[in-house]
């Protein structure tokens, strides 16, 4: 398929055929969110679950549109339409809606139709996206940080802060299926006190609330262990043992 392409200067003319390309197939499917820096984009969700230790929180997705062009030759025929080309919506938003602008939030259990859209005409496709009431995916890994000046040969680091006043901890879950929880506590819809307990084995040195927000109360000489640990199951952890050190 082409169309003929003319061109005149003065008495000089010349004509051309340029192939014309149309869309021949689109489609959508669904990768992890937040999408990990080793996603492999051939592997796509159809299934999302709870998250783990959690009884009404499910994992979310990231929809992706795909168009196939007619055939022009050797090349490439499949692109990826980035988010700014591509419109997403939900079929049932009592199940998922979309957000910023291609994120499926998953608000409950059931199956939804995720349509996308594509050019003013426009071009559309469908998948399917089914939400269970249970388990899926399981952490495999949990590391906690905080801001810390150090290390030091006897610790991860030092605390240093004004008397009684916090900062946060960093709290970071992998699961087994690649996806990543990078900062639990800033998450907009993972309750972090229904996933991590935190713990201080001295309290009265260097406190830790339910959210992971550190507080320092004293000088010690001896250190002091935060820990962090998943609420379902006390193998996944992570602990920081730290230094105190009040600024005048």
């Amino acid at each position: 398929m082409g169309v003929t392409v003319n061109a005149a200067f003065l008495s000089l003319t010349d004509s051309d055929s340029v192939p014309v390309v149309v869309v021949k197939a689109m489609w959508v499917n669904f990768v992890a969110y937040p999408i990990p820096p080793n996603q492999n984009w051939n592997v796509a969700i159809t299934k999302l679950g709870l998250v783990q230790c959690t009884n009404d929180t499910y994992h979310h997705a990231t929809a992706r549109a795909y168009i196939q062009l007619s055939d022009h030759g050797p090349g490439q025929k499949v692109y990826y339409l980035p988010w700014q080309v591509s419109n997403f919506e939900s079929s049932n938003t009592a199940v998922a809606e979309i957000r910023s602008p291609n994120r499926v939030f998953v608000k409950g259990f059931g199956s939804v139709m995720i349509n996308a859209t594509f050019g003013t005409t426009p071009t559309t496709a469908s998948a399917l996206l089914v939400i269970v009431n249970e388990v899926l995916a399981f952490a495999t890994e949990l590391t906690m940080t905080t801001a810390l000046y150090g290390p030091t040969v006897r610790s991860d680091g030092t605390v240093r802060r004004m008397v009684d006043t916090s900062q946060p901890t960093t709290v970071e879950i992998t699961y087994d299926n690649g996806v990543t929880l990078p900062d639990v506590a800033n998450s907009d819809w993972v309750d972090v006190e229904s996933v991590v307990s935190f713990s201080s084995d001295k309290t009265d040195i260097i406190s830790i609330g339910t959210t992971g927000s550190i507080t320092l109360h004293h000088n010690a000489y001896s250190l002091t262990t935060l820990s962090a640990q998943l609420v379902c199951d006390a193998g996944i952890s992570d602990s920081l043992t730290v230094a105190a050190n009040l600024d005048p």
